[in-house]
């Protein structure tokens, strides 16, 4: 559930606990925080269990979220799906980060 998003659960173990998205091409997740706020910081907590069948890689759910992009905007964004709707988040945010692997951050 997006509620989940922001509980303030960093486990990573459980997907009851997490907010995720399907498998799917060209996957995104957005939260509106309901108002103008000024943003300091964002952290993004990954999933760290393993699929149940042992056919799976391992780490098929930890990877699958690189590469990913953090985008701020003050205004929500336009629902437009493929290279067009990247491009105009882009063109939109105040502020973009791009992961392309699992790392720590302090």
């Amino acid at each position: 559930s997006a509620n989940n998003a922001v509980d303030g659960n960093i486990g990573g173990n459980g997907i009851k606990a997490l907010a995720h998205t399907f498998f799917e091409a060209n996957p995104y997740f957005d939260i509106d925080l309901g108002s103008f706020v000024q943003i300091s910081n964002v952290r993004l907590w990954n999933r760290t269990d393993e699929p149940d069948d042992c056919a799976l890689h391992i780490d098929m759910f930890s990877k699958r979220l690189f590469p990913c992009f953090i985008m701020i905007s003050q205004f929500p964004f336009p629902n437009l799906e493929g290279k067009e709707g990247l491009d105009a988040c882009f063109n939109q945010s105040v502020a973009t980060v791009r992961f392309a692997e699992d790392r720590r951050m302090s």
